[in-house]
């Protein structure tokens, strides 16, 4: 592993923390994600997984890459690229439906890939999906995903984010599956299209905020959104109904207008890590 040197902290997740640092053998610029409550056997467990995931995609694009990690550090950490663009929260209700079109595609591609390999993520949003400084959008906050100790009772908790969660996990007997990661998909893609947070919205039908949404997109929206997972598409039908018009052309958002004063502190909101001075010791 690399050595590396803090400079500034960037955000709170719900059990990390994300730092500026910077590589000593070559400048460049990372982000360090420490665990911060690392005595909590729990948040060392979903810590230690999000990692072995992480590492188990590697390569695929449009998931955040791992650059290195210590496990074993009093404080365990993982190093990733600084994403210089912050979430694509940022820029929810500001896209052109073009652009959204293609990040639903890139997305269900994405989530496809995981679900072939047996996977799930839990907590797919905006807030989650972190954007490089040429636009470039990648899934990240791999916590909740596979996790067998997220019953339906910790889920408003620990295994989902309300709003894009999937109502079956919301009861007693609901269980996680590829439907409800499709549902928190198409919540974000409601997010995108309208600007509105959809756990504040009245309903998720997109014409009930802007009537100008491509009526493809809105109706794509509704059946991601659907009650009954079984009502829902598959991310393989999702990209089917999508076809391959411009699928070799990479998701991008635009980066021309937004910069560092519009995602502000939105900027790697993706959560975890630990103290940063006895961290420093440890690299």
């Amino acid at each position: 592993m690399f050595e590396f040197e803090f400079k500034e902290w960037i955000a709170r997740g719900g059990f990390a923390d994300v730092y500026r640092a910077v590589r000593k053998d070559n400048g460049q610029e990372i982000a360090v994600k420490v665990l911060r409550d690392f005595t909590n056997a729990d948040c060392r467990r979903r810590f230690v997984r999000e990692v072995r995931t992480l590492e188990a995609l590697k390569g695929r694009t449009g998931i955040v890459p791992i650059l290195g990690y210590d496990l074993n550090a009093e404080r365990p950490y993982y190093v990733m690229p600084l994403m210089k663009g912050g979430t694509l929260a940022a820029w929810a209700g500001r896209l052109d439906h073009g652009v959204v079109r293609s990040l639903l595609r890139y997305f269900a591609d994405v989530l496809q890939h995981i679900h072939d390999r047996g996977g799930l993520h839990r907590d797919f949003k905006p807030a989650n999906v972190l954007v490089d400084g040429d636009g470039n959008p990648s899934l990240g906050d791999f916590g909740l995903g596979n996790d067998p100790h997220c019953t339906v009772i910790l889920t408003a908790h620990a295994c989902g984010t309300p709003g894009y969660m999937a109502p079956e996990l919301s009861n007693p007997f609901g269980a996680a599956s590829t439907a409800s990661d499709v549902y928190a998909l198409g919540a974000s893609i409601f997010e995108l299209l309208t600007g509105i947070n959809p756990g504040k919205a009245t309903d998720l039908d997109p014409w009930s905020y802007n009537k100008a949404i491509p009526e493809d997109l809105r109706n794509m929206v509704l059946h991601m959104v659907q009650p009954q997972p079984h009502a829902r598409p598959s991310t393989r039908r999702l990209l089917g109904w999508l076809g391959t018009a411009d699928a070799a052309t990479p998701a991008r958002v635009p980066m021309g207008w937004s910069g560092w004063q519009l995602l502000g502190g939105a900027l790697l909101a993706v959560g975890l890590i630990v103290g940063i001075g006895a961290l420093m010791k440890e690299s």
